[in-house]
């Protein structure tokens, strides 16, 4: 049957979808969509596809995906959504649509229980708090039961509770095929699942892991595949620059020496030299955070660091060198756990010469000083050439998917960002493969086939919610903005009856706001920070009225309908910190080559963010409500009308008696 026919009798009028959830309502851009990426998948080439909010995007291509009879990877930005493809998309597709397929989750190896060290540390666990002690037990009955290994099972544990690296199956931790639970290991088992599975779901981070693994000696993490489809592919550039980039920590330290001590005590080795050698290295560690102990905040590492830091850095990687030499002098046979500990040694000396070097301008050095702790990191300025390179060149196909890519109706800032361009003197592949086989150095690059289409959300924003954009509120940078937000955000959430998000674009403002509002909202408030991410939303779908303070990570994949959401405010458009590291550096190498880097970066990044945001309130075709943008600029400045020009087609206002009257008007429920 042709692929068209196949999707018709999907997704048509009378066809399986219809048939199999009673409520359906048919999608035309869902068909669309579908039809095009079923297109991409059998006939080649990569597509670019913008799918608001109510499109079926899951569907559109899960179901090309399966009917084009090819393996085909699924991966995500985030677990929440490995999880909701796992138990509710494909279990759909699969038991109440008939379709008939295999699929297989894998996630990062650090999400997985390690019957062996959990074995270890049975024996004499150790807990850091009393609510961690108690929800051992819990801990103990999974073991039995689960199949998985998977920890997100647990959904009583707390958030990151300090016994589960003790437990987890880490990489640098594993014994491989010498281990005597690998019989019995659910990581490797669920790899061996992977080889047979017609659909296997990760997230980009392991994804791009498998990519650099293939072009190494150490083979690859995922089963061969014919085609991948990224959903939440705007999250693919900042997996890409976290997993390329380097670092170094006093915690990484911490954990190699206590890591050491701890496996060759197990194994019954008492090695002096040895553990005098870790016990250095937590030691250096420790120096080092205590050398940047007066930092705050993210800042660049200069070329020549004062004296205290230099000689910290250097001690770091002096008692690492000495701890790699006195485990590889072991005499005699050596504990299996030696060979992952002389490989950690390695990795973090290779860390620290880039870190302390500091030489290579393709690379952005920085610190962050957090807490108690000090991560000096080393970053590619520009990570589009690696994916180009790694990811997309060497694939025939693939879909990027997400429901913010657009920046004014046009992909070029996202299709430049994850280097799906052409530069000059591009070929085909066969004429890229040949060329290399003659001379590597000099082959030219591969051409991609790109295609790139929008599906606007098919709810009906103008007449479900309304936009405010005030005007008479001082900008940002003005004394009295913060305490002028509050009191908007007050008059606003009163006339929502609460059931609002009050959305930051940092810590500072949240809790300047918080503090001027606490005691004046008859409404049930939850602050970011009190409690677990999906507990905080648990509670603020359970209590009526409710008001949630939130930054960064509730700017999306937060999904809550009906009325318990009806107000979104957010105090600041979205724009990164100039003086980050990472976004200065990307800026300066816009302008190096004569570009304008608050147009070509800062401007898309901050419209991009907002609409993430946005997306939070309309989920469904019932859902009602009013987004309140509170930063004059989106009203009052030239660039700063993008903002609201790329949202979804709300009507606006710029009365607080508007959004009175939009509540007032509110339909029973």
């Amino acid at each position: 049957m042709p692929a068209k026919t196949r999707l018709n009798a999907f997704f048509g009028p009378g066809g399986v979808l219809e048939r199999s959830h009673p409520a359906h309502e048919r999608r035309p851009p869902q068909e669309a969509l579908a039809a095009e990426v079923e297109a991409a998948l059998t006939g080649g080439g990569h597509l670019v596809a913008e799918a608001g909010t109510g499109t079926g995007k899951t569907l559109a291509y899960l179901v090309p995906a399966l009917l084009a009879g090819r393996r085909v990877i699924v991966s995500t930005g985030t677990k929440t959504l490995q999880d909701q493809l796992a138990q509710q998309d494909l279990p759909f597709l699969r038991d109440t649509c008939g379709l008939a397929f295999t699929w297989c989750v894998l996630k990062g190896r650090d999400n997985y229980l390690c019957l062996h060290r959990f074995e270890q540390f049975r024996q004499t666990p150790t807990f850091t708090s009393r609510a961690e002690a108690e929800s051992w037990p819990e801990v103990l009955r999974w073991s039995t039961e689960t199949q998985s290994g998977d920890r997100a099972e647990l959904t009583g544990l707390p958030e990151n509770p300090d016994f589960w690296p003790e437990i987890n199956a880490k990489d640098s931790t594993c014994l491989g095929q010498r281990c005597s639970s690998f019989d019995d290991c659910w990581l490797h088992a669920l790899r061996r699942e992977a080889r047979t599975a017609d659909i296997v779901v990760v997230n980009h981070h392991l994804f791009l892991a498998d990519a650099s693994l293939r072009e190494s000696r150490f083979g690859a993490i995922l089963p061969d595949f014919d085609a991948v489809i990224f959903d939440e592919a705007h999250r693919l550039e900042g997996a890409a620059t976290s997993f390329f980039g380097r670092s170094l920590s006093n915690w990484r330290m911490r954990e190699l020496a206590d890591d050491v001590i701890r496996e060759l005590a197990r194994a019954g080795f008492d090695s002096g030299p040895v553990q005098l050698a870790a016990k250095r290295v937590g030691e250096a560690g420790a120096a080092l955070a205590s050398a940047w102990a007066s930092g705050e905040g993210r800042r660049v590492l200069p070329a020549r660091l004062p004296r205290p830091r230099e000689d910290a850095l250097r001690a770091a990687g002096s008692t690492v060198r000495a701890l790699g030499k006195a485990l590889g002098s072991i005499v005699g046979p050596a504990p299996p756990a030696v060979e992952a500990l002389l490989r950690r040694c390695d990795e973090l000396l290779k860390d620290h010469e880039l870190l302390s070097r500091r030489e290579d301008p393709s690379w952005v050095f920085w610190s962050e000083p957090r807490g108690r702790g000090l991560f000096l990191t080393a970053t590619p300025v520009d990570v589009s050439s690696l994916l180009r390179e790694r990811v997309f060149a060497p694939l025939r196909s693939s879909v990027l998917t997400s429901a913010t890519l657009a920046v004014n109706g046009s992909m070029a800032h996202v299709r430049a960002r994850l280097g799906l361009v052409n530069p000059p003197g591009a070929v085909d592949a066969e004429t890229a493969r040949a060329a290399a086989e003659e001379d590597p150095e000099s082959a030219p690059p591969v051409r991609l086939e790109v295609s790139e289409s929008i599906h606007p959300s098919p709810f009906d924003h103008a007449r479900q919610g309304l936009l405010y954009l005030p005007r008479d509120l001082p900008t940002p940078r003005e004394q009295g903005f913060s305490s002028a937000c509050a009191e908007r955000m007050r008059e606003l959430v009163h006339a929502s009856r609460g059931r609002a998000f009050l959305l930051f674009t940092s810590f500072d403002n949240l809790r300047r706001v918080e503090e001027i509002l606490r005691d004046d909202l008859p409404y049930p408030m939850l602050v970011q920070g009190e409690a677990p991410k999906g507990e905080l939303l648990r509670r603020f779908r359970e209590l009526d009225g409710s008001v949630l303070l939130a930054t960064a990570s509730f700017w999306e994949g937060v999904d809550v309908r009906g009325e318990a959401l009806s107000l979104v405010a957010i105090d600041k458009l979205p724009f990164q910190v100039p003086t980050d590291p990472i976004h200065a550096a990307r800026s300066r190498l816009i302008e190096d080559a004569g570009g304008n880097p608050f147009r070509e970066l800062a401007l898309p990044e901050a419209v991009l963010g907002l609409k993430q945001g946005v997306g939070r309130l309309v989920r469904s075709r019932t859902d009602r409500g009013v987004v309140a943008l509170l930063d004059v600029r989106a009203s009052k400045t030239g660039w700063g009308r993008a903002f609201p020009d790329n949202l979804p087609p709300f009507r606006r206002t710029t009365r607080l008696a508007d959004v009175e009257l939009f509540f007032a008007e509110e339909p029973p429920g």
